[in-house]
């Protein structure tokens, strides 16, 4: 944390970083409860989908994981080794090289996907189709919920 002064900027800070680590601490104690929470659901019989970007340890157990990893804070090294698909958003073209060090990674029966980012759909779906094209292990996906105006 940076030295606390008289200014408002720096409270300001102050308090943007005590915000950071409260919401880190909550997301911590969410984790806890998660193996219990995957234990009673699959003791019901249901099938359990994770989609993560990989940043904290997975509680409880799942049955497939989808790891969209951000080049903010990459995955953890055991997300990668057990996602079962992997999906990249792209806006641009630094996001193929970032999707393919990820892929690197993971296993050969993981599926890859590239998303064109709603934000930027217009300009980098041409991007993604070509890439797509041109290593077709790769496949695509979209963001259904922006088209259909869910969240």
């Amino acid at each position: 944390m940076s030295a606390c002064n008289d200014s408002s900027d720096s409270i300001e800070e102050l308090r943007r970083q005590i915000g950071q680590l409260e919401h880190q601490l909550e997301v911590s104690q969410r984790l806890a409860t998660l193996g219990e929470l995957t234990k009673a659901l699959k003791s019901k019989g249901l099938e359990l989908l994770l989609e993560t970007s990989g940043t904290n340890p997975l509680t409880g157990e799942v049955d497939w994981i989808c790891l969209s990893p951000k080049r903010h804070k990459p995955p953890l090294r055991e997300l990668l080794e057990d996602a079962n698909e992997l999906k990249v958003i792209v806006e641009g073209e630094q996001d193929l090289a970032w999707a393919e060090e990820n892929a690197a990674q993971v296993s050969k029966k993981c599926l890859l996907y590239l998303q064109p980012e709603w934000d930027h759909f217009e300009q980098v779906t041409p991007l993604v189709v070509a890439y797509a094209r041109a290593n077709p292990r790769w496949r695509i996906s979209l963001q259904t919920h922006k088209f259909m105006g869910i969240l």
